[in-house]
């Protein structure tokens, strides 16, 4: 695998990128999920040349990474951030990817390079094959995705994330961000060192469970906020 992804780092990149192509990924049945671990394996098994293994290797590899933002960061983040309004999966996604821009702005700049590249084409209809389209179609899909990614280069894009992201009550501190940064990496890493997992078989990256008993703990926390902002029993109960 080494040696692959050394010869085509621009198709992993790309994978890992478009493994969050699909808009209205939701609404797709669980086993045709695009962050299902079916359906990032099923790639891999059908994947036709060394472009498209690399290719496919990098989307698996995102999904090795959500198994941390799903199961633990947003999850936990929810929970703590229950007395807003609108504080939802997508913002605090929002918030921990402008923290990474940050850190790391030349990230927008890979995703121009590999998806201007002559073969990236090729790579998006090999995808589209063999992926459920969800609620759009692929290329409308692809369209507001490339559109949200462009978005993130822009300067008025960063400087309104960075007030958010400084303004809020509810912290991303640069040692929890770093902790959970350091997660990702590690969960990417075991996965390129043991991708038939195994040694470890891979967790749920959809993060079903966890997300829906996050938002089960919030309501509750709202319901005893409500009525009794400091009763430790009520709190208890949940």
């Amino acid at each position: 695998m080494r040696r692959l992804l050394l010869v085509h780092p621009s198709a992993y990149l790309y994978g890992a990128f478009l493994a969050d192509n699909v808009v209205g990924k939701n609404r797709a049945p669980a086993h045709l999920h695009c962050h299902a671990w079916s359906v990032g394996r099923g790639l891999l098994d059908v994947a036709a040349d060394p472009v498209e293994r690399a290719f496919a290797i990098g989307y698996a590899a995102h999904l090795a990474a959500d198994e941390v933002a799903h199961r633990e960061f947003v999850p936990a983040k929810l929970i703590e951030s229950y007395p807003g309004r609108g504080l939802r999966h997508i913002y605090w996604e929002l918030r921990f990817d402008s923290r990474v821009l940050q850190a790391r702005p030349e990230v927008i700049e890979t995703w121009r390079r590999v998806a201007g590249e002559e073969r990236a084409a090729g790579l998006r209809r090999f995808l589209a094959r063999h992926l459920h389209p969800a609620l759009l179609s692929h290329g409308a899909s692809h369209s507001i995705f490339a559109g949200t990614m462009a978005m993130q280069r822009r300067t008025t894009w960063l400087e309104a994330a960075r007030r958010v992201d400084q303004r809020s009550p509810f912290p991303l501190s640069g040692e929890e961000f770093e902790w959970y940064r350091e997660r990702s990496v590690d969960a990417v890493l075991g996965f390129l060192s043991d991708p038939d997992g195994e040694r470890s078989p891979p967790r749920d990256a959809v993060g079903a469970a966890e997300l829906e008993e996050a938002k089960r703990l919030r309501r509750g926390l709202r319901r005893a906020r409500r009525s009794r902002p400091a009763d430790p029993a009520a709190l208890a109960r949940l």
